[in-house]
């Protein structure tokens, strides 16, 4: 298969993972009929998947020998405490931001969210000039000034149409979260990124990725424990789970293979476009299958506004260095 149509496969696969994911996120935790299942739980299971596939992918990238793979774990994950350790610092912080994804579907339709996630590329735009000394174009400059109009605007709406339609939802606790995650998102990647450059450069993005695994498993148990251990322990780990709870899992879990596509095979440009189109899907099929969200001149404005910026951003940025596109690689958020 040629290279552009592998481009617009890497386009489909991105902008469909994205989309189910915040809608049956969303339907699985919206109408979970008063047994609601422990979100940690369920975070903790999407990290041990991805540890799993990371093996995995180390298994197959060292000739499917299991003595290889093991060597290479004791000499760049083990045998390297130090350059291991820092990963630690991004890893807490995905794990936060995995539990807040479910806070923010928990109280907000999946078009609101979308939307007002997109203010992590503000986050992560300020945070790389600071922290990675990275030039802000003037095209940028005003994707981010009309992503702030069209991110208020929505909010501005939603905040005004709270009619309390779903009774377990809290309009603010679900933009808390949001505002929250796209700090925790924005702080982590950046802070990856600047490991990726300035750590050991022999280190492969899969050995990157088990450092990461090797603190977000016991992270995400922890958080368990402290969230829900008693509610766990009173009804078993599973308690709650559904079909869409497995699905929720399982698209978390592959999300990180779908950024690696776009990464290897996409450009800005089409990310871009991933993202507009999620967004609108998600608006489209929440209004007209799941009835979760009524349309309003307001919403669309900005919703219409939020979509044009994060294209105009992704048009105003230059194709990723080895070291960016790993990290997004590596990262697994909401895109």
């Amino acid at each position: 298969m040629g290279a552009v149509p592998l481009k617009w496969l890497t386009l489909l696969v991105i902008t469909v993972q994205t989309t189910a994911l915040v809608l049956v996120m969303r339907y699985s935790r919206a109408n979970a009929s008063g047994r609601p299942y422990f979100a940690s739980t369920a975070v903790l299971l999407t990290e041990a998947a991805k540890m799993t596939a990371v093996l995995l992918t180390l298994w197959l990238e060292n000739g499917r020998s299991v003595a290889r793979t093991a060597a290479l774990l004791r000499r760049d994950v083990w045998g390297q405490p130090r350059d291991t350790a820092q990963l630690a610092v991004p890893s807490f912080l995905y794990t936060i931001q995995n539990n807040l994804v479910f806070v923010a579907l928990t109280n907000l339709d999946a078009p609101t969210f979308q939307v007002l996630y997109q203010l992590k590329i503000l986050v992560t735009a300020l945070m790389s000039s600071v922290m990675l000394k990275r030039r802000v174009g003037a095209v940028q400059w005003v994707a981010l000034l009309v992503l702030v109009v069209g991110v208020g605007l929505v909010q501005v709406d939603r905040t005004a149409a709270a009619d309390g339609r779903h009774r377990h939802t809290n309009h603010l606790v679900g933009l808390l979260a949001v505002l929250a995650l796209c700090m925790s998102s924005g702080y982590a990647g950046v802070f990856f990124e600047r490991v990726l450059k300035h750590g050991a450069a022999s280190q492969s993005l899969s050995v990157r990725n088990m450092q990461l695994s090797l603190f977000s498993v016991p992270f995400g148990a922890v958080a368990a424990a402290l969230n829900d251990g008693a509610a766990i322990a009173e009804h078993g780990f599973f308690y709650g789970y559904t079909g869409y709870t497995w699905a929720v899992i399982a698209l978390q879990a592959l999300g990180g293979l779908a950024v690696s596509a776009t990464v290897k095979y996409a450009d800005n440009i089409l990310k871009g476009f991933a993202t507009s189109i999620s967004i609108l899907l998600s608006v489209l099929i929440s209004w007209g299958y799941l009835g979760d969200v009524s349309l309003s001149a307001g919403f669309a404005a900005g919703a219409l506004l939020v979509v044009g910026a994060t294209f105009l951003y992704s048009c105003g940025r230059p194709a990723p260095r080895p070291a960016a596109a790993a990290a997004a690689a590596a990262r697994h958020k909401v895109e």
